[in-house]
């Protein structure tokens, strides 16, 4: 069962699944991927920015806003690791990087306010080495 996987060091069966399926992917299936991440940077950076433009952490909707970019950027995460699975996710690591350097200088000047409580920015915080910007307004965050 799955102690004794885990007592062998094995990971579950279930864990491996999406990286295997990526591995499988046509060249097609991977541009089709790619396209959609270079799509959903473009929108977080409108929406970062729109958000940089008349920033009011105190409010609601705003918060909304954000943590609906937080999790979208804690998303992309999980994209990029498929796309490693599959070969080289250079292109795609290389827009993250525009969207992350935009989001550091957002972070900087909110000083991480507001705190939001929310399980996928707390597991977040947890699984990402180092501070990331996205993660820097969840209450988990130290």
């Amino acid at each position: 069962g799955s102690l004794e996987r885990l007592m062998r060091g094995e990971p579950e069966p279930y864990l491996l699944a999406p990286r295997e399926w990526a591995r499988n992917w046509s060249p097609q299936q991977r541009a089709w991927v790619e396209g959609l991440v270079f799509v959903e940077i473009d929108d977080l950076l409108e929406r970062l920015e729109e958000l940089a433009e008349d920033p009011q952490p105190g409010d609601e909707a705003w918060q909304g806003c954000l943590l609906l970019i937080l999790r979208a950027r804690d998303d992309l995460q999980g994209v990029c690791l498929l796309l490693a699975e599959g070969g080289d996710n250079h292109f795609a690591l290389q827009a993250i990087s525009e969207l992350d350097d935009r989001g550091e200088r957002f972070a900087f000047a909110m000083a991480g306010e507001p705190r939001l409580s929310d399980t996928q920015l707390a597991r977040a915080c947890v699984l990402e080495v180092g501070q990331q910007w996205w993660t820097r307004f969840s209450e988990a965050w130290v």
